[in-house]
């Protein structure tokens, strides 16, 4: 990649940085901001959502895309139908750049395999951005 395009990217990235940190409080847990729900549930539910959040997001389902694409389901379904589950991954610059982050695609797949191992009969929807 060229250098100019590197440094523009940077600059693009560390703007949209910039305007999330006037929204986001250090130490503030936003409500939905972590789901592990593939390793607390005893029982299937009808919908596995895996979502892997956007760079620099907080949590593993991120503040912005991963809790309103949940309460969008939730409400499609019936919340009980419905399990949640966020990659815990880097979510960094370097990964952005280098166009995804290798452990957390593995993750991704792990997640997917004990989702389907578990609960068979489950619909899984997987979901993120960049």
């Amino acid at each position: 990649m060229a250098l100019s395009i590197r440094i523009f990217l940077l600059l693009l990235v560390y703007h949209s940085v910039w305007a999330r940190s006037a929204l986001i409080q250090p130490g503030v847990v936003v409500e939905h901001q972590n789901r592990n729900d593939l390793f607390g549930e005893t029982t299937c539910k009808r919908v596995n959502l895996i979502f892997a959040r956007g760079t620099f997001e907080p949590g593993n389902m991120g503040i912005h895309v991963g809790p309103d694409l949940e309460n969008a389901l939730a409400h499609e379904l019936e919340e009980s139908s419905l399990a949640v589950q966020g990659v815990a991954y880097l979510a960094n610059l370097e990964g952005y750049l280098d166009g995804g982050d290798a452990e957390g695609a593995s993750l991704l797949i792990a997640l997917v395999r004990l989702s389907l191992g578990r609960c068979p009969n489950s619909a899984v929807v997987l979901a993120g951005y960049r």
